[in-house]
């Protein structure tokens, strides 16, 4: 059969560093790391752009207390996706989200480190797996 992408060629094709953000930093890294992509300036086969646009804690579970026990943090974020190679792929305001749960008794200051790392993985998973894990 015939296939819609070009081929690519060994060294990968090339991706355009869009953002600056520690998040667009990771989710660079990461397509790196997994893929044979090349960082470039400008001028790259595929574009990646996005922003955080949710980030709170909410309370969950109410213990025997009537208090709750539990707090859910959250994080989505919003993702352009340009693939020049194969328009078919681009995606706009594309929204990614994660969560974590810790026990009220905890300060997020102590926690938040931690699971917002966790969160930003699963978020960067869900942005690889959505434009390049088809490969």
């Amino acid at each position: 059969g015939s296939s819609t992408c070009p081929p690519r060629n060994k060294s990968g094709i090339k991706i355009a560093k869009t953002g600056s953000s520690p998040s667009d930093r990771r989710t660079a890294g990461f397509h790196l790391q997994q893929t044979r992509l090349i960082q470039v300036k400008r001028g790259g086969d595929l574009q990646l752009s996005g922003e955080i646009t949710n980030y709170d804690a909410v309370n969950k579970g109410i213990g025997s207390d009537g208090y709750s026990n539990m707090v859910e943090l959250r994080m989505t974020v919003r993702v352009n996706f340009v693939d020049k190679s194969n328009p078919k792929n681009n995606f706009t305001n594309q929204q990614f989200s994660a969560s974590r749960e810790y026990k009220s008794t905890q300060q997020l200051s102590s926690v938040q480190d931690e699971l917002v790392n966790q969160m930003i993985k699963d978020i960067v998973d869900q942005i690889f797996n959505m434009t390049v894990a088809n490969w």
